[in-house]
């Protein structure tokens, strides 16, 4: 995880939608885009909370801290026009991670939704997707099968 500690805030490498919506929608996207600021007050949380690993290379993603419900479940299984069924779970917030490919609402599982690709930062595996509605929501699709947790 990225901090860096300066006075009363925490800078954290992670996903914040009101902060970074705009990049969602360009075609190159920098490596570090993802930041967003933090009251001191939840510094001893940072680090415990975001537990949720990449699989391949132990980078951390996420944690239960950022789990949320989109159409009534955390959890849904889909398959893709290849017939490759996946598993995902829906996050808030990411870190560690670089998103890839056009904008496109092509077989979105989401009605309403657009979305991109995301790969680990560390390792390029391919993790899921982030979602992109009109309303300016904005979510994260990562592949359960695909990640571990930090014992």
């Amino acid at each position: 995880m990225d901090l860096l500690i300066h006075k009363k805030y925490i800078h954290k490498q992670v996903f914040n939608p009101k902060i970074d919506s705009e990049y969602l929608l360009k075609e190159e996207v920098p490596d570090r885009i993802y930041s967003s600021i933090e009251d001191e007050d939840r510094e001893e949380t940072v680090d415990k909370n975001w537990h949720i690993l990449c699989a391949e290379c132990s980078q951390a993603i996420t944690g239960d801290s950022e789990r949320i419900e989109v159409n009534g479940a955390h959890e849904h299984t889909f398959v893709n026009p290849s017939g490759i069924i996946f598993q995902i779970g829906c996050f808030a917030g990411v870190s560690g991670t670089q998103i890839s490919g056009a904008v496109t609402e092509q077989w979105s599982w989401f009605k309403g939704y657009s979305w991109r690709i995301v790969c680990c930062s560390r390792c390029g595996t391919h993790l899921g997707w982030v979602y992109m509605g009109r309303d300016e929501i904005i979510f994260f699709g990562l592949i359960l099968s695909r990640l571990s947790r930090l014992n």
